[in-house]
């Protein structure tokens, strides 16, 4: 498992690059209405999926088309989440449900 390499620390915010060039980000979504303006805000077709917001939040990975989360690991000090940056035909692949936290969330491309 590769850890995301931050090509150019002050362009786009920080946000990690695959190896495509477009930034990646992980939204934390609180609420329905979050999650539905992060999927509009990167012009996904119909709907985000269903998320039982209570006691949970989803995670959005914001990045290049056909990228997706590949799992998430709750670790004591942050939320990891390992995506690809391609090789996903559904949008879906870029949300899952975890449990609400206030944690850092962390980006690592998996191998």
């Amino acid at each position: 498992m590769g850890i995301v390499r931050i090509i150019d620390k002050d362009a786009d915010e920080g946000a990690p690059r695959p190896s495509g060039g477009a930034p990646v980000r992980a939204v934390p979504a609180r609420s329905a209405e979050a999650l539905q303006a992060a999927w509009d805000a990167a012009r996904l077709p119909g709907k985000p999926p269903a998320v039982d917001f209570a006691g949970r939040m989803a995670i959005f990975l914001a990045g290049p088309e056909g990228c997706g989360i590949v799992g998430i690991r709750d670790r004591k000090k942050a939320v990891v989440v390992l995506y690809a940056d391609d090789g996903f035909k559904d949008a879906s692949a870029r949300v899952k449900a975890v449990a609400l936290s206030d944690k850092p969330i962390l980006l690592r491309l998996s191998d």
